[in-house]
């Protein structure tokens, strides 16, 4: 059995590429209060970094500036979905309490 072609260093920058901008259009789509769907995200992360991990040295030096650029990226993401998880959070309890944003005090307590 053959072992699949390894790949090049240039295949390995347009993956970190397509991978930062997925990270980038995912935290605009945050940013406009819209739901996103991370589910793969993960999987295509770990193959990156497997195939990565089994290339020659030359590729994995080369490729530094790219993953750090890349490890920037992943942590703004990671902000900004701690963030739209906190507004979600307070927009929920605040629901949950009766004081959503707008909303009328009940007088029929006072009366």
């Amino acid at each position: 059995m053959t072992e699949p072609a390894k790949a090049t260093r240039e295949e390995f920058e347009e993956e970190l590429s397509t991978l930062s901008d997925a990270f980038r259009e995912t935290r605009d789509l945050l940013r406009q209060g819209q739901q996103v769907d991370l589910s793969g995200l993960d999987e295509r992360i770990n193959s990156f970094c497997e195939r990565l991990m089994g290339s020659d040295d030359a590729t994995k030096q080369g490729l530094l500036p790219g993953l750090s650029s890349m490890l920037v990226e992943l942590e703004q993401l990671e902000n900004q979905l701690r963030r739209a998880q906190d507004t979600f959070e307070r927009s929920r309890a605040a629901g949950a309490y009766g004081n959503a944003p707008g909303a009328e005090p009940d007088d029929k307590d006072n009366k």
